[in-house]
């Protein structure tokens, strides 16, 4: 489930999950995250994916983590330079 070339690890954005929208209708789930270039040279951004990380329990006697790939998205070319930040952005809805 990796990317055509992933830069660096996958980013935590446990602490940039927020619900925008929660009523009897919708919930809607928005995520942020600056992701760094920790490249030593610029890259030119085609892609950009999001991951599920999960802990499945109950599994045989011990917990089996995982990461499954969720959202993926072509982009128009962007350089990001060394040390540069791109910051996408998901919505989620879930109509009730």
């Amino acid at each position: 489930n990796d990317l055509v070339s992933r830069v660096g690890g996958i980013y935590s954005a446990r602490q940039n999950l927020v619900t925008t929208v929660l009523d009897t209708a919708t919930t809607t789930l928005q995520v942020t995250t600056g992701i760094t270039n920790g490249q030593s040279a610029s890259v030119n951004i085609t892609e950009i994916g999001m991951f599920l990380f999960a802990i499945l329990t109950g599994v045989s006697t011990s917990s089996v983590p995982f990461s499954t790939l969720l959202a993926y998205d072509g982009i128009v070319s962007t350089p990001v330079p060394a040390g540069g930040v791109i910051a996408p952005r998901y919505t989620m809805d879930f109509p009730m």
